[in-house]
């Protein structure tokens, strides 16, 4: 049996350590609808099992990118009010009790150093999208790297996949057989884990590889694996 201080506990970002209501909030805000308005549309769509963030398309905005830059001026980043009670001392419970500790998610570059700054400590912490502005600046090498650093031990499903699909996207004009690999394993942990979201993206980012922007056949999930770790080793 492996020894606690081999063992991690992995952690995600919102609705785990982030009390992310402020966030929806802000959206309402932002589209001037009421809160209670936003939070009901968005019951009315996981009620209908369909994903959280097509609230917007039902609120009618096609385009929430062009509302971006004013959300995050009003948002300001994760405050220490944003922060569960529990969140730190938990995370000071389980070092004390030996384990490691990842936080891993989906969730804008500047968040690591937002949490840093409220006294969030993990020997492992980074956001996808840390990676995936560096591929987009065009930075292959160095998002690669940030990827590949990572410690997967005991990562769940959802929180691997989002790896993988990072790591599709950023070759995915350059090598698009890698790319492949790494979304055929990003669509196989999504599905494990029930992400359908992440599912989702991965499929359209997989399309893009295809012939004709044609889906691809998705390979399974030990070639996936096997294909990608040896290609960004």
């Amino acid at each position: 049996m492996a020894a606690k201080g081999d063992r991690w506990v992995c952690l995600d970002v919102g609705e785990t350590l982030i009390d992310e209501s402020r966030v929806w909030e802000t959206w309402a805000q932002i589209l001037g609808v009421t809160r209670f308005t936003f939070m009901a549309a968005m019951g009315a769509m996981l009620a209908r099992g369909r994903q959280f963030d097509e609230v917007f398309e039902f609120l009618g905005v096609t385009n929430r990118d062009e509302h971006r830059a004013a959300f995050n001026a009003t948002y300001g980043g994760f405050q220490e009010s944003d922060l569960y009670p529990d969140a730190k001392p938990a995370l000071d419970a389980l070092r004390v009790a030996g384990y490691r500790v990842a936080i891993i998610a989906n969730q804008p570059a500047e968040r690591t150093e937002e949490l840093r700054f409220l006294g969030v400590r993990a020997e492992v912490m980074g956001m996808s999208t840390e990676a995936l502005g560096l591929g987009y600046a065009g930075r292959v090498d160095e998002a690669l790297a940030a990827l590949v650093g990572v410690d997967r031990s005991g990562l769940a499903p959802s929180i691997e996949g989002w790896l993988d699909y990072s790591a599709g996207e950023v070759v995915l004009d350059g090598d698009p057989a890698v790319a492949l690999a790494a979304l055929g394993r990003a669509l196989v942990l999504a599905e494990a884990g029930r992400n359908r979201f992440l599912a989702g993206v991965a499929r359209v980012s997989a399309s893009r590889t295809g012939p004709d922007g044609g889906p691809p056949a998705v390979a399974g999930a030990d070639a996936a694996r096997s294909t990608t770790t040896s290609a960004l080793a």
